[in-house]
């Protein structure tokens, strides 16, 4: 049985045995020779740039893992593509590094933008009303009581969790 060729059908006529192995090869060939066809006929696509992902991840791993070059460079990112989509959790970063970092210029810039925007972190709402109490402007005083106020609010809204929840005594 070893080394015997397929017998053919009968009535299949000559060679049927090889069309079903040469069948498959044919169109796998037309296919590639196509392929490289289109291929060659499309103009030539330019060097896309390098995406704004790209850029910032290169930025952080130039940055090292100073937290004060970190949100440098994110900073740098955002005055590069100021329209970007992650913007807001950009800014988000930001802040928090101004709240770790103490950082009056940043708590001011950024800090004041993720409240407007939203953030009830009592770290960031307690560090950016002390930074705008230190202005002489009159309207900042003013932002600075309205954050004081959030964070009068939401220290009772935690206070009040705790005392609903269960007592459980350490062990």
């Amino acid at each position: 049985m070893k080394g015997r060729r397929p017998q053919a059908i009968p009535d299949a006529g000559p060679m049927s045995a090889n069309r079903w192995i040469r069948l498959p090869l044919a169109r796998a060939f037309a296919t590639i020779l196509a392929g490289a066809v289109f291929a060659l006929a499309q103009p030539p696509q330019p060097q896309a740039a390098p995406n704004e992902e790209e850029i910032l991840e290169q930025a952080l791993a130039d940055a090292g893992s100073s937290v004060v070059d970190y949100a440098r460079a994110i900073e740098r990112h955002l005055k590069r593509f100021p329209d970007s989509p992650k913007r807001a959790e950009y800014e988000r970063i930001l802040a928090q590094a101004a709240v770790d970092l103490r950082d009056r210029r940043w708590l001011l810039e950024y800090g004041v933008r993720v409240i407007e925007r939203g953030s009830r972190s009592m770290q960031l709402l307690d560090q950016v009303a002390r930074a705008l109490l230190d202005s002489p402007r009159a309207e900042d005083q003013e932002r600075a009581l309205k954050y004081a106020r959030l964070l009068a609010a939401e220290l009772e809204s935690q206070r009040k969790e705790q005392l609903a929840a269960p007592y459980r005594p350490m062990r």
